[in-house]
């Protein structure tokens, strides 16, 4: 994460698919130069709007370590440069439970694709929620990790949005990524 963000300053979040995931890493983490905010379990809405006004603000690097399907994935614009770049850590799979096991149970009598319907398909529409926050508009331009093998797997790239995959799904899978993304980014460091 630390390598892929100082590659360009700027604001970008880290969504990853628990509180207990986002906490472990953010003993860990630690990037020059950036600030690293995290959302915490049963945020104020004072508390989420001053981080968004921050990233708006653009006042300092920031990473934004988050958790899929909360406040900061779904429903919130961050337009222009406000966020250059979402890594997402792993598909965000429900957690097991009886409802989530009545869901398979049904989808695989139906089906045959019960573990889709209960697990994989909310998932992805975490992942999808996440990424789009970097594109808002046809003129925004930033970076989108999928941080995880099992975004390789047949079930989880049938559901990317087709023009995430534009031929082999082995494409996503970068065997240099910090070179890759310099290219992305240019040079000078712009996208």
């Amino acid at each position: 994460i630390g390598k892929i963000v100082s590659l360009r300053p700027g604001n970008y979040f880290v969504f990853f698919p628990s509180f207990d995931f986002l906490e472990k890493v953010s003993a860990e983490l630690e990037v020059p130069g950036f600030e690293i905010i995290l959302q915490k379990r049963n945020m104020e809405k004072s508390e989420v709007e001053g981080i968004i006004q921050h990233l708006r603000d653009q006042v300092r690097p920031t990473i934004v370590m988050a958790v899929q399907g909360g406040v900061f994935s779904e429903g919130v614009d961050y337009p222009g440069d406000s966020i250059i770049g979402a890594i997402i850590v792993g598909p965000a799979l429900p957690a097991f439970n009886f409802e989530r096991e009545q869901i398979r149970e049904y989808y695989d009598k139906k089906f045959g694709t019960g573990f889709d319907y209960a697990y994989t398909f909310p998932a992805m529409a975490r992942t999808i929620q996440s990424a789009g926050r970097v594109i808002r508009s046809a003129t925004d331009r930033g970076l989108i990790v999928l941080m995880d093998k099992r975004f390789l797997e047949d079930k989880f790239i049938g559901t990317m949005p087709k023009d995430w995959v534009e031929g082999d799904p082995q494409e996503l899978a970068s065997q240099r990524i910090l070179d890759d993304l310099q290219t992305f980014w240019g040079d000078d460091g712009t996208p």
